[in-house]
């Protein structure tokens, strides 16, 4: 996107006027510079999913390296010196609670704030252990929110409405297996949703967020879009309430899908971040948020983007992937 510069110009050649010496007035080359500067500067990492267990035959799940690729992770966003946080999008360990034991302080090796959702396998621990997960991820709640620069991030708990976040048989376990059995959907047992109060708070951040002219950036371990196998089981609600509060949502970050997914929809991105765990290879990045753009610089297995505001529509990766590997092959013959 060009935005307009003195006299009509469009800022590309306002810049090369400034290098050429055409404009002179002190200062303006650094008024030009600052205009492009990111509003905010942030790490992201998910599904890290530690565990002192061998990989399976057949599985990309590297657990024992998550230790040491989390350690590589932090340090290189910690030499960049200029984020203003991290986040981790869920799924720090794969089972145990122990696992926290290993990765929570490695976290703490963060030179800024580092932000948590929970993630399904999160909750792979004791039934007794399970409602203690927010505090093991030194989060101040399940679900809230922070500022920053104008920016409204919610971090939402995909967890709430589901068969693993409490003690099967407790009421809401069996709130959640009724969710389940009469959706119209195939509901995996491995999502899960935000219920109906979360989503009662979520409109409610969201109407402020409208009223203080803020952008908002949604954070959740499980997708919302493109709708598959990863997704929310509450997905129909949720969307709706960011249809109606599309004109602030900038953004929906997400991990769970491990080979990482985008599409672009209701002028929001919907940007699934590549699990750490799989393959020998890391996988994290840095987001530039600017007045008009996201960038991504990802690292080992993520993908480097740049996402305008807003998003054009653009179908989901996985099926463009899947279209093209199922085109019939075109062989010209020479002649």
């Amino acid at each position: 996107m060009k935005s307009s510069g003195p006299t009509g110009y469009n800022r590309a050649a306002f810049l090369r006027m400034l290098g050429a010496g055409a404009i002179a007035a002190p200062g303006l080359h650094l008024q030009a510079a600052a205009a492009d500067a990111p509003l905010l500067r942030i790490g992201v990492l998910t599904d890290c999913q530690y565990a002192d267990i061998p990989t399976p035959a057949g599985s990309k799940r590297q657990y024992r390296l998550s230790r040491q690729k989390l350690i590589e992770a932090i340090g290189h966003l910690n030499s960049m010196g200029d984020l203003d946080f991290m986040m981790h999008l869920g799924d720090a360990i794969d089972r145990d609670a122990s696992s926290f034991d290993v990765v929570m302080p490695l976290f703490r090796q963060a030179k800024v704030p580092v932000y948590h959702v929970a993630g399904n396998h999160d909750y792979s621990i004791a039934d007794g252990q399970k409602p203690d997960v927010p505090r093991l991820l030194e989060m101040e709640s399940p679900y809230y929110s922070f500022e920053r620069a104008g920016w409204r991030f919610i971090m939402l708990d995909g967890n709430a409405l589901s068969l693993f976040s409490t003690a099967k048989g407790s009421p809401e376990w069996t709130a959640a297996e009724a969710f389940r059995k009469t959706s119209q959907t195939k509901l995996a047992d491995y999502n899960g949703g935000l219920g109906s109060v979360q989503i009662g708070w979520l409109r409610g951040q969201l109407k402020a967020a409208a009223s203080a002219g803020q952008r908002v950036v949604l954070a959740c371990h499980y997708p919302l879009l493109p709708l598959d196998g990863h997704s929310l089981w509450d997905a129909g609600a949720v969307l709706g309430l960011v249809q109606e509060f599309k004109g602030c949502i900038a953004a929906w970050w997400n991990g769970h899908n491990h080979d990482g997914n985008y599409c672009g929809a209701h002028g929001i991105h919907f940007l699934n971040f590549r699990g750490m765990v799989d393959t020998h290879q890391n996988s994290y990045a840095r987001v530039e948020i600017f007045a008009d753009r996201m960038e991504v610089s990802g690292y080992g297995r993520e993908v480097r983007r740049t996402l305008p505001f807003p998003a054009p529509d653009q179908e989901a990766e996985s099926l463009a992937a899947k279209r093209k590997a199922a085109a019939p092959r075109v062989i010209i013959p020479k002649p």
